[in-house]
């Protein structure tokens, strides 16, 4: 209340005979609609028996029904509920100010009820109580809006997040072997954004959002869980067919061509689904939801539903997979290997392989991490950053000084994203990796559903001279339909094969198989796993053009692999990390 008084020269100055609440507040206009607007009034009334009101301002005709002019000459105590008494002592605070909520007669009859806060206060006039009342109507009304603006989530119109949570909570307490839990992720999101920008990637949200709506019922709850994240809880039974049509119909509506602007997406997403049981928690729930999500997005099979196959990824795992989507610029590095020319023994070209130099733990292989890496759906950002990685050393040559090939692994997600082409040309333009320097290689069996989707991407590297390495050749299906369709320079015959040629003569012959193959077709060939000098003799005895393996070298930093003799390197290799 300290508001509305004044000081001593301000309350010597007041008229005679001014309305006391505009004698403290100067008529101020824009305080009396604010007040209205609030459904608040702003009152004074005498200390007498009946609490006679001098003033009020503000919302009177929606508390009291009576027209403000009314008001002045009214007694307080004929508008209030006789058990809500203003001058009740035990409602009284020591400061003789009164708080609680009371009920207001209206001029039709029904009560209306208020929220009130008033104190004695000395004026020139004698003693006076100002008092503030607020409609609880209003307050109600403002709190529900609240509600559903705490419940709801801003972008796509879904349950927030912690509103999701508290039905899921509250589904899970009253009937736990009736509810179902699915996340759906959407796929390579971030391409998206990174490519078109936020405001796009929010309205493609918004989009979706609206197409899963479609769907929201009494027994069917959705939300935006994360950035690209929806989570539905469906708290009926229903059988796992029933649960799984359900999913691929909200997968249909995802994939749905959508328009923005000049630009036509077609999203694809990954649904991880889970059963909830009794004494299940929703953290535990939402784990399993997650990691059979993660797995479906692995396998490419769009709808996962949580097993005890899905149930064995670790704790150790989903931790790789968080702090690699937090550090994986920052603490992986790039190590290479050799690949040597097995009539000379020269050094011609180094395959680059990534390791992870973790903090606690140190140099780890990759058998450590990328299965985590592919879970996790980062592939195609290692990707990008093992291209980024492998040009930097550009300027390495062999011994006899020619320029060295690079070889970079990149995966079937890699060669989708619409980074890929963009970041191989702004390599080409600075200068920083000729596209003939550079060799890409794809795993046979990564490839091996994507055929129509990845020749265009294929196509075009080959026009801009990047060399095409079919790698683990050998171990996948229709191995020379891809030979017949792709334009692949290289094959690399896997060691399954290349380690056992000294000892299996099925192994011998498809491998001598395979080098003559290749040079029919004009490709060049290197065999991978090469540990001895028997299998390197045998190899050579086939004129199988490269070699790989421990017998040559083994991955090393690229400072280690020149002190080694292996490579040379130029000038500023003291600044390559």
């Amino acid at each position: 209340m300290a508001a509305i008084r004044r000081n001593e020269s301000e309350r010597d100055a007041t008229r005679p005979g001014e309305g006391l609440v505009d004698r403290y507040l100067a008529g101020d206009a824009a305080l009396h609609d604010l007040l209205t607007e609030m459904g608040c009034v702003l009152y004074v009334h005498d200390v007498d028996e009946a609490l006679t009101i001098i003033d009020a301002i503000g919302a009177t005709e929606m508390v009291s029904g009576y027209p403000v002019q009314s008001l002045p000459g009214m007694s307080m105590v004929s508008l209030i509920a006789e058990e809500d008494a203003l001058d009740d002592p035990t409602r009284r605070t020591e400061t003789d100010a009164f708080e609680g909520d009371v009920r207001v007669r209206r001029a039709d009859g029904t009560f209306e009820w208020l929220m009130v806060s008033s104190s004695l206060r000395s004026t020139p006039d004698g003693d006076r109580v100002f008092g503030l009342a607020q409609t609880l109507r209003v307050l109600k009304v403002r709190h529900a809006a609240q509600m559903r603006q705490l419940e709801t989530d801003a972008l796509t119109g879904l349950l927030s997040r912690d509103a999701f949570m508290r039905r899921l909570m509250q589904a899970m307490v009253s009937s736990p072997e009736r509810v179902v839990l699915a996340i759906i992720d959407l796929n390579a999101f971030g391409q998206v954004t990174d490519t078109h920008g936020l405001q796009v990637g929010d309205e493609l949200l918004r989009l979706i959002g609206g197409r899963l709506a479609e769907h929201f019922g009494a027994d069917l709850h959705l939300s935006r869980l994360g950035a690209d994240e929806f989570g539905v809880c469906l708290t009926s039974w229903r059988s796992d067919g029933e649960v799984l049509a359900l999913m691929e119909q909200l997968l249909e509506d995802i994939r749905r061509p959508i328009e923005i602007g000049a630009h036509v997406f077609e999203m694809r997403a990954s649904v991880g689904l889970t059963r909830s049981t009794e004494g299940v928690t929703t953290t535990e729930l939402l784990r399993q939801a997650d990691v059979a999500m993660t797995e479906a997005r692995r396998s490419d099979v769009g709808c996962l539903m949580h097993t005890a196959t899905t149930a064995s990824m670790s704790e150790e795992e989903l931790g790789i997979i968080h702090r690699l989507t937090q550090r994986l610029e920052d603490e992986l590095v790039m190590w290479f290997q050799p690949l040597v020319n097995m009539d000379t023994g020269e050094t011609v070209g180094l395959e680059a392989l990534a390791r992870w130099d973790h903090p606690e733990r140190g140099i780890l292989p990759p058998g450590a991490f990328l299965d985590c890496v592919t879970l996790g759906g980062l592939s195609s950002r290692l990707d990008l950053w093992a291209l980024a990685a492998t040009a930097r050393v550009s300027g390495a040559s062999t011994n006899s000084g020619e320029p060295i090939r690079l070889s970079v692994n990149v995966t079937a997600e890699g060669l989708r994203s619409p980074q890929l082409m963009p970041a191989i040309r702004q390599l080409r333009t600075m200068g920083a990796l000729a596209p003939d320097q550079l060799t890409i290689e794809l795993s046979e069996r990564d490839i091996d559903d994507d055929l129509k989707q990845l020749a265009p991407t294929l196509n075009e590297l080959r026009r801009l001279g990047v060399g095409l390495s079919l790698d683990d050749y050998g171990t996948g299906f229709s191995s020379l339909i891809r030979l017949r369709d792709l334009p692949f320079t290289e094959v690399k015959v896997d060691r399954s094969f290349v380690s056992r040629i000294t000892c299996d003569h099925t192994d011998w012959s498809i491998v001598r198989s395979t080098v003559e193959m290749s040079k029919l077709l004009d490709l060049d060939i290197v065999a991978e796993g090469i540990e001895d000098i028997d299998t390197a003799e045998a190899l050579a005895d086939m004129a199988c053009g490269l070699g790989q393996g421990y017998l040559f070298a083994k991955p090393a930093p690229i400072e280690q692999l020149a002190a080694d003799g292996y490579i040379r390197l130029p000038s500023w290799a003291d600044r390559v990390s």
